[in-house]
């Protein structure tokens, strides 16, 4: 070990870095990148991590944050030269059952934390399917949003304060641990959704609810897209604040997941749009409730079928199948994955000129949509056949282009990373990129953190009409 390494090793200890030939390799996300060989730090406290960038400052040495590694946006596609800081060994979580608040390590756990928290009989609500790799600090920094952010809201709904080590090492103190607090700049909102550019996060705050007991949840199949509008608007009449999920999923989507299912499938194939949605109170709501608040959906006429899960294992069948991601890219090979927010009433029009117009570039092409439709969230998954994968950046500036036109965002819980960042210009206007600009000039003059994520090194492209 020479120069700046061994400088480290000495400040936190030997055993803290990890050597670059044993990182070469590392998986970096799901989809396939991996690690060149490079140093990896990994702190066991706030204090190294301010120690280690106090010397990466002075030294001007690049660093990307690591998290759980199931980030989806290029967020830790390293370039030449960059070291790996983990917070790994980070993952303390003390549950305060009376404030109904959990103080956790940047490192936790997603699962971890909802295991604790539910011995503690409270819930943190914040859920996705990477639940067993996703880390506090990852999910913080991109505002990961997940199945239940139609009634909890994203992970900046969860967060009430933070401890937070910026590019020069100095620790800044915004922990909180009350619903309101009403002092001046909300300083914490500045680092969630940063995707780690302006500061590394090493503990939160977490809000905690109650425990809900109860858990219905219906699929249901329709016809029109209209039907499926309506049908979010009947059930949150009927259901009120009880509905925690509205699901979407387009016929590709459910054929794919169909074909590899084990079981039964809980309504037929052959509609043009699939729903599940799910109801969690804190009363005992019997089926009988649950199907007395729906009667009002099924004679209006709405749906072709709707099936309410009886058990257990109904729920988790039908839970299943929206989930079985894995299904879904083996039907659709080499898989291009999109992430992006829509208006309700534009989602139809939205898929249907997408379609169209990547079908008259790339005749070869498949595609579907699925997502998070109760808060706007849908995800495409294209594969273009025989065309070149080259093709991609015209296919997103065709498909970013059709998001900015209905308004929309070109990523709605996946962050921007270093896939997104050359298409911001669809989403963000002129002065509002200007101006993020100058946020992280003022955080990270040196730009050592996280560079080419989030904003582009050069002006974002401007938006095209391919």
């Amino acid at each position: 070990m020479t120069g700046l390494a061994d400088t480290i090793a000495a400040e936190i200890g030997r055993d803290r870095l990890v050597s670059p030939e044993d990182v070469l390799g590392r998986a970096l996300d799901p989809i396939g990148r991996q690690a060149p060989a490079t140093w990896l730090i990994r702190p066991r406290s706030t204090q190294e991590v301010s120690a280690v960038l106090r010397l990466c400052h002075a030294a001007g040495q690049r660093l990307t944050v690591m998290g759980g590694a199931t980030g989806l946006a290029g967020g830790l596609a390293l370039a030449e030269g960059e070291w790996l800081l983990s917070l790994e060994a980070m993952r303390g979580i003390d549950i305060d059952e009376g404030n109904r608040v959990a103080t956790v390590g940047a490192g936790a756990i997603l699962q971890d934390v909802q295991e604790r928290v539910a011995e503690a009989g409270l819930s943190f609500p914040l859920d996705l399917g990477s639940r067993g790799s996703a880390t506090i600090g990852g999910l913080i920094a991109c505002n990961a949003g997940g199945e239940k952010a139609l009634r909890f809201g994203m992970m900046r709904e969860q967060v009430l304060g933070l401890e937070v080590v910026l590019p020069d090492g100095r620790v800044i103190d915004l922990m909180n641990s009350m619903v309101k607090n009403n002092t001046g700049y909300d300083l914490k909102q500045l680092f969630i959704g940063a995707e780690g550019t302006l500061g590394i996060v090493t503990r939160a705050v977490l809000r905690l609810r109650a425990d809900l007991p109860s858990r219905q949840t219906g699929f249901a199949a329709l016809s029109e897209f209209d039907a499926v509008l309506k049908l979010k608007s009947a059930v949150e009449e009927a259901l009120g604040n009880d509905l925690t999920a509205f699901e979407i999923m387009w016929p590709g989507f459910f054929d794919a997941v169909a074909s590899a299912a084990s079981g039964a499938l809980p309504v037929e194939r052959g509609s043009a749009y699939y729903v599940i949605f799910e109801a969690e109170g804190g009363r005992a709501m019997t089926d009988d409730m649950f199907i007395a608040a729906l009667e009002p959906v099924v004679e209006a006429g709405l749906v072709d079928d709707l099936v309410l899960a009886r058990s257990n294992a109904e729920r988790d069948g039908m839970w299943g199948l929206r989930n079985n991601i894995a299904a879904l890219i083996a039907a659709y090979m080499p898989p291009i994955g999109y992430d992006v927010s829509i208006p309700l009433g534009r989602m139809e029009q939205f898929v249907a000129a997408v379609e169209a117009r990547v079908a008259q570039r790339w005749p070869d092409m498949r595609m579907t949509a699925f997502g998070h439709m109760g808060d706007n969230n849908l995800h495409l998954v294209v594969t273009l056949g025989a065309a070149d994968t080259a093709d991609k950046e015209a296919l997103n500036h065709l498909i970013y282009g059709e998001v900015g036109k209905l308004g929309g965002s070109i990523s709605a819980e996946h962050g921007l990373g270093s896939d997104k960042r050359d298409y911001l210009g669809y989403s963000r206007s002129p002065g509002a990129i200007a101006l993020m600009r100058e946020v992280r000039a003022l955080f990270d003059p040196r730009g050592i953190l996280q560079q080419g994520r989030l904003l582009p090194d050069a002006e974002p492209n401007p938006p095209q009409d391919q």
